[in-house]
């Protein structure tokens, strides 16, 4: 009996090791209804053999335009690329991005005085065309020191920054037949789309509203005058591609019309309106991760509950007197107890010129305190800062307006936390943002000239207006949901990588091409042909259809005409037989 106990225990375990090793039996019942085993599936990219160089250009190579870039190749890097920054300045690398180096093409953009003078004057069309000129003065220099770049990195591709103009780093890329993927938070280099115009043409980014004659002057006059104001900068640089070996170019986007365009934008904030495949909204790029506020600043923000945070582009020229009218402004919105409190991210710059400096602003317990003082954090409720951690500030809950002058990514920081903004709008991309804004009913704009009663008026405005924060909360979703696609543009970025290792680009023109199309080697026409529509290769006539539908205007004009023949020779008929 001993025996046959120990042997069933021991053929107990026997069974419960064969339950747990071997799957599909059951100890008990056999479970028909278990859900099948389901393999994982792969989302590894082969990218063994892939070119791994990037190049990021910009010619300007401030942080607003470059740093959605960087975030776009810090993602790259992560996945094995390489990346190199090419730019003005001394940039990189940083702590944000360790792993990305810089070649510098010389001292920054902004020390240049041609530049400085472009932006301390008002914003018009020609200010593009002395950014052009000040393109044709930098170009042989930049273009050396490219040159010296590629001998020490073999670039595999050419990520540009187009911001108005980078004709040097497309001018490489073309001349080394590399692929190029440009970069912008503006719809540049798109087809005509009529109810959409320019800020820079003085016409406003929406035209659907406006009459006959704006429209006509926007659309047709406008643009005329631009393209000839461009001219001449063009065929200056056009005579130093010449000494280079370089092909000229008839307009600035001729080197990109076949190559991907990346686009920091979102549905939303754009006038609605087709794009090709190779134009790719991929906004709102943004960082992951941003410092936190220190003690010391956190503890004056618990004491206020409605907050002012006043943040200028340092890039952006304002005057001092435009400052001191603000700064009055914050007072008074502060005694009427509209706001109860203000952050004024560093501008002593702004501030530095006498009398400004020594100008005194009474209260209303009729003390007074001079703008140095106030500067030095002398008013309980008023704090100026160095921290320029822009998001962790707007983030927040008791910061209820943002004044800043409607940079991208001021704008996109702003929307992503829900604050409303009162934009003074300076130059460039500041314009068209701000319209774009206000059109989306989350920002008012201060017009070029203004009163302390216009800054205060509007405070009030946005901060009691319900329609307005409705809308902020739906653009607020419509941004989170659209900040996730940097990852989306590194994957394009990349597959733009594995086509040109599999399809060798070539930029030769066949003369005998109508069109210029670039031919490719093999069968391909185009090294995106993926992307790019048949209207491109079919020429502007036949690729709308107009001799279809030019030939069908005629038959029906021919019918119509037969008819009306047929017609008036039957009354002739009637009428010869009556006589």
């Amino acid at each position: 009996m001993i025996f046959l106990k120990n042997t069933g225990h021991i053929l107990f375990i026997v069974i419960c090791v064969y339950c747990l090793f071997y799957d599909g039996i059951s100890c008990v019942t056999e479970n028909k209804n278990a859900a099948p085993r389901l393999e994982k599936r792969p989302m590894d990219i082969d990218r063994t053999g892939v070119p791994k160089q990037i190049f990021v250009g910009s010619f300007f190579g401030e942080w607003n335009q470059i740093r959605p870039m960087l975030e776009i190749c810090k993602i790259l890097v992560e996945r094995g690329y390489n990346v190199t920054l090419i730019a003005p300045g001394d940039l990189l690398p940083s702590s944000e991005y360790p792993t990305i180096n810089q070649i510098s093409t010389g001292p920054s953009i902004e020390s240049d005085a041609t530049y400085q003078e472009l932006y301390q004057k008002t914003f018009n069309r020609k200010q593009i065309s002395g950014l052009r000129k000040l393109l044709v003065k930098k170009y042989l220099d930049y273009f050396e020191t490219y040159q010296l770049a590629i001998k020490m990195i073999k670039p595999d591709l050419f990520f540009c920054n187009i911001f108005i103009i980078n004709d040097i780093c497309l001018d490489i890329a073309w001349s080394l037949k590399k692929p190029i993927v440009g970069f912008s938070s503006q719809m540049l280099g798109t087809p005509f789309i009529p109810y959409r115009s320019e800020v820079w043409y003085n016409c406003h980014v929406n035209m659907e509203n406006e009459s006959f004659i704006n429209r006509f002057r926007c659309a047709i006059i406008e643009p005329i005058k631009s393209i000839s104001e461009m001219l001449s900068s063009i065929e200056e640089l056009n005579k130093l591609r010449s000494t280079l070996g370089i092909k000229p170019v008839h307009n600035p986007f001729e080197r990109i019309k076949d190559s991907l365009f990346l686009v920091n934008t979102f549905f939303g904030l754009e006038v609605p309106h087709p794009l090709p495949p190779l134009v790719q909204e991929i906004g709102p790029v943004m960082q992951d991760k941003y410092p936190l506020i220190t003690p010391k600043f956190s503890s004056f923000i618990s004491s206020h509950s409605r907050i002012l945070y006043i943040s200028f582009n340092p890039n952006t020229f304002i005057r001092p007197e435009t400052n001191l009218i603000i700064l009055h402004a914050i007072i008074e919105s502060i005694q009427n107890e509209i706001i109860d409190g203000a952050i004024w991210y560093s501008p002593s710059l702004s501030f530095n010129e006498e009398p400004i400096s020594s100008t005194q602003i009474t209260f209303s317990n009729r003390k007074s305190l001079s703008v140095s003082e106030l500067l030095s954090n002398k008013h309980p409720d008023l704090h100026f800062t160095k921290f320029d951690s822009q998001f962790s500030i707007l983030n927040q809950t008791n910061v209820k307006l943002f004044l800043s002058t409607g940079d991208i990514t001021n704008s996109y920081e702003s929307l992503y936390t829900g604050t409303p903004m009162l934009i003074l709008p300076v130059s460039f991309d500041q314009l068209s943002n701000s319209e774009k804004l206000v059109g989306l009913g989350v920002a008012l704009t201060l017009p070029n000239y203004f009163s302390t009663n216009h800054v205060v008026e509007k405070i009030f405005k946005i901060l009691n207006d319900e329609i307005l924060q409705k809308n902020l909360k739906k653009t607020k979703l419509l941004v989170r949901i659209n900040s996730k696609r940097k990852h989306r543009a590194a994957d394009l970025i990349e597959f733009v990588l594995h086509a040109s290792s599999l399809i060798p680009l070539d930029n030769t023109v066949d003369d005998d091409d109508d069109y210029g199309i670039i031919e490719m080697s093999g069968d391909y026409e185009g090294l995106l042909k993926e992307w790019i529509t048949p209207d491109a290769r079919m020429g502007f006539f036949k690729g709308m259809y107009l001799d279809i539908y030019g030939s069908f205007i005629l038959v029906i004009v021919g019918a119509l005409a037969f008819f009306l023949q047929s017609i008036w020779n039957c009354l002739k008929g009637v009428k010869h037989k009556q006589d």
